[in-house]
């Protein structure tokens, strides 16, 4: 249980919000401690309210992130109208270049250099591009034991050979979730990519996967024990090009972020300096014959 909040209105009203988790859903409680008088303005004891204010959070949340990618979106598409023409421009000039000079000149090797920094800006103004496109999802039923079995293979030599060991664990009668395949593992990879990087002196990772008693939904959570995130940066983590790594992008948490809510679920963050964060994924079930998100 944990609590947060101030005072509100002095001694005789208290206003406190208390976040706790029942049943593996994350409930997040508004407390209000209020006097009671009668006509003669005699003390006659105290009442406590409670609202149940989670869903009010969640949609304010949503609310906050729909509005950061719209300004990310209105961003991309005039730098995608302003910077693509030149840049093909600039790349069709220097192939032109390249194929002038003498095979292994340094002229050559220049021209190749700006080649090839043509079409990293050119990847970057795509992956800008992919927060304003509606995604195309080719949903189906998806066993996520499996599909995270496949992403753990992908990774364990790598995690070999930086003393990272892995832990899987798995509840019995796991739902499937409704999802496309390739976006789904675009994600896992992504997040167990993040967890290896954040342990340079080897650790553990470990993952769980469950069903949640209420809403039809399954968890998965990716722990890692490595450096952990600042409690004042854990906020920004999913803005784009935001990034605490040497060399990282910044882009990657964003993407998986918009994938998962095209999916009709979540992904959060919790996480300690010093002793690791937790990657929290949570994906509707399969209904059936449906075919969209719940």
């Amino acid at each position: 249980e944990e609590e947060t909040g101030l005072l509100a209105g002095g001694d005789e009203t208290r206003e406190i919000t208390v976040r706790l988790l029942l049943g593996g859903r994350r409930c997040e409680l508004l407390c209000h401690l209020l006097s009671i008088v009668d006509s003669q303005q005699q003390y006659m004891g105290k009442v406590l309210l409670i609202s149940d204010v989670t869903e009010i959070r969640s949609l304010e949340q949503r609310m906050r992130e729909s509005e950061r990618l719209a300004a990310v979106g209105r961003m991309a598409g005039g730098v995608a109208h302003e910077v693509r023409n030149p840049l093909s421009s600039i790349k069709g000039l220097a192939l032109l270049l390249k194929n002038k000079f003498p095979a292994g000149s340094k002229e050559q090797s220049t021209a190749e250099l700006l080649i090839q920094e043509t079409e990293r800006m050119n990847r970057t103004i795509t992956e800008m591009l992919s927060f304003t496109r509606p995604a195309t999802l080719n949903l189906q039923q998806i066993d996520l034991a499996q599909l995270l079995e496949r992403s753990l293979e992908l990774i364990r030599a790598e995690a070999a050979d930086n003393a990272i060991t892995t832990s899987f664990d798995v509840e019995a009668g796991l739902l499937p979730v409704l999802g496309d395949v390739d976006r789904l593992q675009q994600v896992m990879m992504n997040v167990l990519i993040n967890a290896m990087q954040a342990m340079e002196d080897g650790g553990t990772i470990a993952i769980t996967l469950k069903n949640l008693q209420a809403g039809g939904v399954v968890e998965l959570r990716i722990h890692d024990t490595g450096s952990g995130i600042a409690p004042d940066l854990l906020s920004q983590v999913f803005y784009p090009y935001f990034t605490t790594k040497q060399g990282g992008t910044g882009i990657g948490l964003a993407i998986s972020q918009k994938i998962i809510a095209d999916h009709g679920g979540s992904i959060e963050l919790e996480s300690e300096p010093g002793k690791g964060t937790t990657v929290i994924v949570q994906l509707p079930v399969f209904q059936g014959d449906d075919a969209s998100p719940v």
